[in-house]
């Protein structure tokens, strides 16, 4: 098992939502059609959005001690 601080977590948060957000914008402009098929970019977001959740239960473990 890997571990990680608090710093390097928060960090890898950032990056994660920063990456949510960019595939949301690419989603509203339709942008996601040009780099995408449907299946392709629904599975891509799906781990986007799975990173940013294990990112965010990584810090919430880290405020639970």
């Amino acid at each position: 098992m890997e571990v990680v601080s608090v710093e390097s977590a928060r960090k890898w948060l950032k990056l994660a939502e920063r990456r949510r957000l960019h595939f949301v914008e690419m989603y509203r402009s339709g942008r996601w059609t040009r780099h995408y098929d449907e299946e392709g970019f629904r599975d891509q977001m799906l781990d986007v959005i799975a990173d940013v959740e294990r990112w965010e239960k990584t810090l919430e473990a880290f405020t639970k001690h």
